[in-house]
C-alpha cells in the first residue's frame, strides 16, 4: 500500500466520523426545537390555572402549568 493512502484513509473516517456526529446533533436540535415550539402552543391554548402531568416510556417527566389569572375580586388594593 502506498504510504500516502494510510493517512488520507484515516482523515476521510475522522471526517466522517465527525460529519454523523453533526447531523445527529442537528437533528436532536430540530427536535428539541418542534417540541418546545409544540408545548408552547400547548400552554397558550389551555385554559388558565391547567396544570398537564405526563411520564414518558424513558421515564422523563413533563409538568406544564398555566399562569394563574387574578380575579378583579381578588386584587388587593394598595
Amino acid at each position: 500500500m502506498n504510504p500516502v493512502i494510510v493517512p488520507v484513509l484515516t482523515v476521510l473516517a475522522g471526517v466522517a466520523v465527525r460529519a454523523i456526529a453533526y447531523a445527529e446533533l442537528l437533528a436532536r436540535l430540530r427536535w428539541q426545537e418542534r417540541r418546545r415550539r409544540t408545548l408552547t402552543e400547548l400552554a397558550r391554548a389551555l385554559p388558565p390555572g391547567c396544570q398537564l402531568h405526563e411520564v414518558g416510556a424513558d421515564g422523563s417527566r413533563l409538568h406544564l402549568e398555566t399562569a394563574h389569572t387574578a380575579d378583579p375580586t381578588e386584587r388587593s388594593s394598595t
